[in-house]
């Protein structure tokens, strides 16, 4: 028995690609994440982009990039999979924590918690989404 003759028809969808589109989803490029060995696509939340990337290139005090930081996320949440036990791999939240220093630049570095789930799009491909615990 599927879900629709349970519940019937949905009412609504909301896509990974209707993700991408609005922005709420954040695609890393093919190339960072084939580099930290990734062979499926990763997606960040706008929330883990807009705090964890994304960087204000007048700060002088600390050297950053978004290129630097986003390795940063992709390299840690790639070491906590690999620790990761087969179940928690299939089920996931797999958690890492990051430590990074605010996006302007004002303040000492912080600690963030991140999830990594896996996921499947609308085609059935899988692919992870790494976020906040408050972005599930």
């Amino acid at each position: 028995m599927d879900m629709n003759e349970l519940f019937g028809e949905p009412v609504s969808t909301y896509t990974t690609q209707d993700g991408l589109d609005d922005g709420h989803l954040v695609e890393v490029n093919a190339k960072d994440r084939m580099e930290a060995g990734y062979k499926i696509p990763v997606v960040l939340t706008r929330n883990v982009y807009e705090d964890c990337v994304a960087w204000d290139n007048g700060v002088e005090r600390w050297v950053q990039d978004e290129t630097g930081r986003m390795w940063d996320i992709l390299w840690l949440s790639k070491i906590a999979f690999s620790r990761s036990d087969s179940e928690t791999k299939n089920a996931g939240p797999i958690v890492f924590e990051l430590k990074r220093i605010p996006r302007r630049g004002c303040g000492s570095k912080r600690w963030v918690t991140l999830w990594m789930m896996p996921s499947f799009n609308e085609l059935g491909e899988p692919y992870f989404t790494i976020m906040k615990p408050e972005d599930y």
